[in-house]
C-alpha cells in the first residue's frame, strides 16, 4: 500500500468516527484523528509532505498559572510538524478516539 493509499484510508476513518468536516488552516485540509485531556490532533498533506497539528492548553510556568484568570479561556498551544513519509507521521502520538 502507498503512503497516499493509507493517507487516503486514516481521512476516511476520520471522517466515520471524528468529523464530517476537515479543520482548515491556510488552504490546507486538516482531519482530527484523536485527543487526549488537553489537546486535538489533525493530519493535513500539503504536495508531497504529511502534516500533524495539535491545539490544546500548553504547559505555563508554576508562577503564570496562578495569575492567570480562571473564569477566562486558557490561552492555545498550537504545533505543526512535516513529515516526509507516513511512517514517520504513523510513529507520532496523536491522542486517542
Amino acid at each position: 500500500m502507498t503512503d497516499q493509499q493509507r493517507y487516503d484510508k486514516l481521512v476516511k476513518s476520520c471522517k466515520k468516527h471524528m468529523s464530517k468536516t476537515p479543520h482548515m488552516i491556510d488552504g490546507v485540509e486538516f482531519w482530527q484523528v484523536g485527543r487526549n485531556a488537553s489537546h486535538e490532533f489533525y493530519v493535513g498533506k500539503l504536495g508531497p509532505f504529511f502534516l500533524q497539528y495539535a491545539i490544546g492548553e500548553g504547559l505555563w510556568p508554576e508562577e503564570e498559572y496562578y495569575k492567570y484568570d480562571m473564569g477566562k479561556e486558557p490561552p492555545l498551544d498550537r504545533s505543526l510538524y512535516v513529515f516526509k513519509t507516513f511512517d514517520e507521521l504513523a510513529r507520532t502520538y496523536m491522542g486517542h478516539f
